[in-house]
């Protein structure tokens, strides 16, 4: 098995575990192990002058479960598609996919909403423990502290004694199941072109060496043909 193949399986296995987990309704959000608030994961990236200039992500707990994923905020000039990333733990050795220093990809801004789907993967590896898994990323160029989908936003004025409407709370909780079906879609859609993407070039690849390979013959033949 080469190593491209070995990539392209890993990049699968990290972007299927996302969709398990926003199907799950996990809104794609790991529930994490002790400590995983204390994960620092830094994006840096240079402007048009040459200047780098850097970014952390903050965590953000989003159930009373202990789930968590990142939130980091950068200037509206930052180029999403020229983001590179850094982590680290204090406590422990990590093995991190996206590696150290590698250009983050397929990031979109997210806005200020936390929504499920507008996020990158990052996965994280503990030798230590040999356990695997994978947070959240959102990248805003909007807000530092985002709205999470699905919780409602604390009101201002006094809390209403009535009884909430009952056509209210089904409104509410259609909203929320399309939002729910549409991140799903979502995640469905960005797996299946990155899994064709990668497929693009594996076959691309395959087809430069059997040309190269082609070519070789060709000439082997030739000074055969001319020796003779």
């Amino acid at each position: 098995m080469n190593r491209m193949y070995q990539w392209i399986l890993k990049k699968a296995a990290a972007l299927l575990l996302v969709l398990a987990m926003s199907v799950s309704g996990v809104s794609a959000v790991m529930a994490a192990g002790s400590g995983w608030e204390d994960l620092q994961i830094t994006i840096s990236w240079e402007d048009e002058n040459g200047n780098t200039h850097t970014a952390d992500a903050s965590a953000v707990t989003v159930s009373d479960s202990g789930e968590g994923c990142f939130w980091v905020m950068l200037p509206p000039d930052a180029p999403l598609d020229a983001l590179a990333f850094s982590a680290s733990h204090p406590d422990h050795e990590i093995t991190y996919i996206p590696n150290e220093g590698n250009i983050l990809e397929g990031v979109t801004d997210a806005g200020n909403v936390l929504d499920g789907f507008s996020f990158v993967p990052v996965t994280i590896y503990d030798p230590e423990s040999g356990t695997q898994e994978t947070f959240c990323l959102y990248v805003s160029t909007q807000t530092d502290q985002p709205v999470i989908q699905g919780q409602e936003e604390p009101e201002d004025d006094e809390p209403d004694e009535d009884e909430p409407d009952e056509d209210d709370e089904a409104a509410r909780l259609a909203a929320e199941e399309q939002a729910r079906r549409e991140a799903e879609e979502e995640a469905e859609r960005r797996a299946q072109e990155e899994a064709d993407r990668l497929a693009a070039e594996e076959q691309a690849r395959e087809e430069a060496e059997a040309e190269e390979k082609r070519r070789a013959q060709e000439e082997a033949d030739r000074l055969a043909a001319e020796e003779q």
